[in-house]
């Protein structure tokens, strides 16, 4: 029971998801990157190929590649994972797998002070995916997500390379390292600063969240609307307003603290006496 209980534990989940996206933990000792077969696939967290430890791709950089030369097929194995993992289960491996949000996670425990994130700064996200993400990569063949504002290549990788091989250090990358000061930084007062307004991967799983199969649920009739979900979530939304946000990350966390029990694990997923599936 205590083991069950252990690996049913959220941070078990993040020490576990940290590893098995980034096995090789010795390359960030010699400045090398791992880039066997493995590197063709991708796992739905935020990775950044390029870090040393990595043993697969970032769906978004993977994504990227996709929509800028259409010649890499492999890319379109994104696709798949992406839609598996949100049909299933929304954007659970957001709060439970993702090395990045972990690591926001990790910074917000330095402070007692928790600020809320204004919903207007929610939409940077859908910029981030059309704008970074798409367009660009489509009209000027560049990456530019990777390139220009995401943080987890600039921690995982802008940090760990520098050390081992002779970079040249230009404009770029300053910017990059000040972007991942800004989310370290605010990550402190503010829970998971980048998650909740920039990434467009917990945005592409978000879209799955009102149709997944494994979900939460809020009953209505036992909520007494005492926000002390609101104060624990690491989404920070009310989960009682609509139980299938795009926002959420599926921390179950509001489940724990809930002290009327009205949030539950709920499950769309059944099967009929004949064997036949059937979705909710």
């Amino acid at each position: 029971m205590k083991f069950l209980k252990i690996i049913k534990n959220r941070i078990f989940h993040q020490i576990f998801g940290f590893l098995a996206a980034n096995p090789f933990l010795k390359n960030f000792f010699d400045g090398s990157l791992y880039q066997g077969s493995l590197k063709k696939f991708c796992l739905p967290v935020l990775n950044c190929y390029s870090c040393p430890a990595a043993s697969t791709s970032c769906p978004i950089g993977s994504l990227q590649q996709m929509i800028s030369y259409f010649k890499y097929n492999f890319s379109f194995w994104v696709i798949g994972i992406i839609g598996t993992a949100g049909i299933t289960s929304g954007r659970w491996f957001c709060g439970h797998v993702c090395p990045f949000g972990s690591f926001q996670d990790l910074m917000n425990k330095l402070s007692k002070k928790n600020f809320h994130i204004h919903k207007y700064f929610r939409f940077i996200k859908y910029i981030a995916l059309v704008v970074f993400v798409i367009l660009i990569p489509l009209i000027f063949k560049k990456t530019a997500f990777c390139s220009y504002l995401c943080p987890a290549g600039s921690l995982e990788a802008g940090l760990t390379l520098v050390w081992f091989n002779d970079f040249y250090l230009g404009l770029l990358y300053y910017w990059k390292i000040f972007i991942l000061i800004i989310f370290t930084g605010s990550s402190v007062f503010f829970r998971r600063p980048f998650c909740n307004t920039t990434c467009p991967l917990g945005l592409l799983l978000g879209f799955f969240n009102k149709i997944s199969f494994f979900s939460i649920k809020v009953v209505e009739n036992k909520c007494i609307k005492c926000d002390k979900c609101y104060d624990i979530c690491p989404s920070d939304i009310q989960i009682y307003k609509n139980d299938k946000s795009i926002e959420c990350v599926r921390c179950y966390d509001c489940i724990n603290v809930c002290p009327t029990n009205a949030i539950e694990k709920e499950n769309n997923f059944k099967i009929k006496e004949k064997g036949a599936f059937d979705v909710k």
